[in-house]
């Protein structure tokens, strides 16, 4: 019976992207593909690394509804930036 429980649970799909705990972030599964989209709430997500996510800042992208779950270093990601209002409240930093 144990077994059964353990494959059910193993096998059961699990989402991609998901809003944590705090009702604000959002995170990605580690089996979620950097550069894919995922939809959450009738919205879609970019999930991003490092070069993907400063990338979209140099080039004045839009980064309001990216997963930062795999990003490691944000360091310098807004220098020189002299104008930058969009709402990243829900990054995974």
């Amino acid at each position: 019976m144990k077994l059964l429980i353990y494959l059910f649970l193993f096998f059961q799909d699990s989402p991609m992207i998901f809003l944590e705990e705090n009702g604000v972030t959002i995170k990605c599964a580690l089996s979620a593909k950097i550069g894919e989209t995922y939809e959450l709430n009738n919205k879609s997500y970019l999930i991003v690394d490092n070069q993907m996510l400063y990338d979209l800042v140099k080039n004045n992208k839009s980064t309001e509804n990216l997963v930062t779950t795999f990003v490691t270093d944000m360091s310098y990601l807004f220098y020189k930036k002299k104008y930058f209002k969009e709402d990243i409240s829900h990054w995974d930093v």
